[in-house]
């Protein structure tokens, strides 16, 4: 495991050395980290994908540059976020339900899961300031196909509809 308390951990060092990888090896290396502050040397990766976490960490804009630093030049790096509120209707569908039921919070968040896509191309302006090129962005609807509310209630709550209100 990294030690995630520095940024000089050298992955290439430990694959050669310690798990006696050569250049024509490839690895998947998964972990569980903090996206604004790797631990690893500049220039370790090839590739970095990142689903669905660009939105929530507390600053995007140290993600994206913990993302390039990691990297070397040319690498492929891929985002997901959610995007507008209205192309993500599972997600609307459940914060109504909940305020319906009284389980929502009345107090609102300084920021929101949907920010990143509410301006595309200040997002795309920020990347390419940080020194990413050929960004190619899209929305896309998340639909998921239910037959009717219950079994949309169910299959994010577990119950029916009328158990998950008691």
């Amino acid at each position: 495991m990294a030690p995630f308390d520095t940024k000089e951990w050298n992955l290439e060092k430990v694959l050669s050395d310690e798990l006696n990888f050569t250049e024509s090896d490839r690895a998947v290396i998964a972990g569980i980290g903090n996206n604004e502050s790797l631990p690893f040397t500049d220039a370790t990766f090839d590739c970095y994908i990142s689903s669905l976490s660009l939105m929530i960490v507390d600053n995007h804009i140290n993600q994206l540059r913990e993302a390039f630093r990691v990297t070397k030049p040319g690498a492929t790096f891929g985002f997901t976020i959610w995007g507008r509120r209205d192309n993500n209707q599972n997600f609307e569908c459940l914060e109504v339900a909940m305020e319906r039921l009284g389980l929502k919070s009345k107090e609102s968040p300084k920021k929101t899961m949907y920010d990143l896509g509410k301006d595309p191309l200040a997002l795309k302006a920020q990347m390419e300031e940080i020194g990413f090129t050929k960004i190619h962005m899209w929305f896309q609807h998340n639909n998921f196909y239910y037959k009717d509310e219950n079994e949309y209630v169910e299959s994010m709550m577990g119950s029916s509809p009328v158990v998950a209100a008691l």
